[in-house]
């Protein structure tokens, strides 16, 4: 009976998480395009603050929820991250998308800056 119970809470949890990521990779994504549209230090600056804004917002939110997700801006490669870690002891299982992942996405990105001059 507590297994069945335990499950639903579970299953209500990680359905409020998937609605938040799926929300998350909207404003994301509406985000990075108003960044291309836009140019300058100070619009960068701007998206970065509304990034970081929107990345504590969802980590109250998933306080709020008691859950061992937190949300993360990666401006290395102008991108938001997941990481799922133990509650008791804080370490890390496992981080949307990886590390490796991540680095792969700031080579290209750094390789695709040296093959094509943004300033011609």
């Amino acid at each position: 009976m507590e297994i069945s119970k335990a499950n639903e809470q579970r299953d209500v949890v990680l359905a409020n998480i998937s609605q938040k990521v799926d929300k998350t990779q909207k404003a994301s994504s509406s985000i990075q395009a108003e960044k291309q549209s836009q140019h300058g230090d100070e619009n960068q600056q701007n998206l970065n603050e509304k990034l970081a804004d929107i990345t504590k917002k969802l980590n109250e939110q998933m306080d709020s929820l008691d859950t061992n997700v937190r949300f993360g801006y990666s401006d290395k490669i102008d991108s938001l991250y997941i990481s799922v870690t133990e509650k008791n002891t804080g370490r890390e299982i496992r981080k949307i998308p990886s590390e490796e992942a991540m680095r792969l996405a700031e080579y290209f990105k750094d390789a695709i800056g040296m093959i094509f001059d943004k300033e011609s």
